[in-house]
């Protein structure tokens, strides 16, 4: 499903709750924040801590953010997706990361993703209707407890930005090899059968799979990542968005007030 930034993650809670739309709401609520989560290690180089919330902000059915990855340096990033048929023809999207948040923004500028680490809230973004919807942490959780690191922390189902490689998969070290003039260690992820599901490059230099590339030789990978400085208030939703219920901001449409005779 690759990272879930920009529209990526919007469509993909829009396919969770029109599978379930009957008995699931992603309701605007303090919880949804931080936590599609990333946050770097406290060193030069470094990626995957977990994290390590003040009791204040846990409740006894919070213990699963506990296993959240959050990266512990600040950089930003670019994660391009692509097939090897087709190089030229990219899907781009801008990360900018810390261990206060992380903030993703789709090529086109419209749509972004916003998680505050320290507070567990995610918002989704339409920059082009001016709008902000809070998910329901929470209740994500409840419904979809495996897919709660997604939503929360750094890690992705494509297992870019991952601080393991083949975090999912049975791990076959091949050996280093040269990406982008650094060396990586290249690793073969196998699925329990035997059978190949996708190569990583794990980069030591900054902790992290770099690179994963599929059968069908679609790709994403990680680029022109630098290290910077973000002030906390990025990994905030702006006040000048106006906040919406999910129906209205994935389908435009505002629900009618009950009717009464």
């Amino acid at each position: 499903m690759g990272i879930f930034c920009g529209w990526n993650f919007i469509f993909f809670v829009k396919a969770i709750y029109g599978q379930q739309q009957t008995n699931f709401k992603l309701a605007s609520g303090c919880a949804a924040g931080c936590l599609l989560v990333t946050t770097f290690l406290v060193a030069n180089t470094g990626l995957a801590a977990n994290v390590e919330p003040s009791a204040s902000n846990l409740s006894n059915s919070d213990v699963s953010f506990l296993n959240v990855r959050v990266p512990l340096n600040s950089i930003s990033v670019s994660i391009n997706k692509y097939n090897l048929r087709d190089p030229d023809r990219k899907e781009t999207t801008w990360v900018s990361m810390s261990p206060k948040g992380m903030r993703s923004r789709s090529a086109d500028g419209e749509a972004e993703v916003v998680k505050n680490f320290g507070e567990h809230r995610v918002w989704m973004l339409n920059l082009k209707r001016k709008i902000k919807h809070e998910v329901d942490v929470q209740a994500f959780e409840q419904q979809f407890p495996d897919l709660t690191k997604f939503l929360l922390g750094v890690e992705t189902q494509s297992n870019v930005l991952g601080s393991e490689p083949c975090s999912d998969f049975n791990a076959e070290y091949v050996g280093e090899r040269d990406w982008r003039g650094q060396t990586v260690r290249e690793w073969l992820c196998k699925n329990d059968d035997g059978t190949s599901n996708n190569v990583q490059f794990y980069s030591d230099r900054w902790q992290f799979v770099v690179r994963v590339e599929f059968p069908d030789q679609n790709v994403e990978e990680a680029v022109n990542i630098r290290e910077k400085e973000f002030d906390a208030v990025l990994f905030h939703a702006s006040s000048e968005l106006e906040s919406v219920d999910l129906d209205y901001f994935l389908d435009g449409v505002k629900k009618l007030e009950k009717f009464e005779k």
